[in-house]
């Protein structure tokens, strides 16, 4: 599962099925038909070769950015864009000159935000359940890859990704704006309206600022 405060959705993975979005305020629905299928099971007519074995997201400004699912099956990243959920590419860490490639994936992760001179573009993160050096097998490890390779990649493949080094979506908390109850202060959420446990009106939270990102559960 992974959250997407911004944009206020969050993603579940079924390992042998698909990819789903749900609402993530507390008074958004959690039925079947209340949640959105990103992508389903090769054999489902989707792009997903099960399982599904990790989420993340790629942030760019404005709420944009994309949605990367691992495939463990075929050691490929499917990737969404986050605003539309259309499927736009999969990709693979394979062998180099230094490293082996990623099999057997339990998890990923990324950030889009440039890391000095090592990942100026963003970082991938994937760990690597089979990790080998050469013929012998190593302990599980993690391969981490500046986001530009993963950019180079799809446009040979005339698939066109891209990268926003200098947008921190972290800076974004300094303007957020949450709403919440002056009797149940758990309570926080992306919109004014009505406190979904004792239905009285919301309140703008202490230290908001007007007009700004509203994220939930901002502190």
């Amino acid at each position: 599962m992974v959250c997407d405060d911004i944009n206020g959705k969050y993603y579940i993975a079924e390992e042998n099925i698909g990819v789903y979005q749900y609402g993530a305020e507390p008074t958004d629905g959690t039925a079947v038909a209340d949640r959105v299928t990103v992508d389903k099971n090769l054999k489902l007519g989707g792009h997903i070769t099960p399982q599904v074995e990790g989420l993340t997201i790629f942030h760019k400004r404005d709420g944009g950015g994309y949605l990367l699912a691992s495939n463990q099956g075929s050691a490929e990243v499917t990737v969404y864009d986050r605003k539309t959920l259309k499927y736009l590419a999969k990709f693979k860490l394979v062998d180099g000159p230094v490293t082996d490639g990623v099999r057997g994936t339990d998890g990923i992760d990324c950030i889009s935000t440039a890391l000095g001179k090592a990942y100026p573009n963003g970082l991938f993160i994937s760990h690597d359940g089979f990790n080998r050096d050469g013929d012998v097998r190593k302990n599980q490890n993690y391969k981490y890859v500046d986001w530009s390779v993963i950019v180079a990649a799809a446009a040979k493949k005339g698939i066109k990704l891209t990268s926003d080094p200098l947008y921190d979506p972290r800076a974004d908390l300094k303007k957020a704006v949450r709403w919440t109850c002056s009797m149940h202060p758990s309570v926080n959420l992306l919109a004014p309206g009505k406190c979904p446990i004792c239905r009285m009106d919301l309140i703008q939270g202490r230290g908001a600022t007007p007009g700004g990102v509203r994220y939930n559960g901002v502190k």
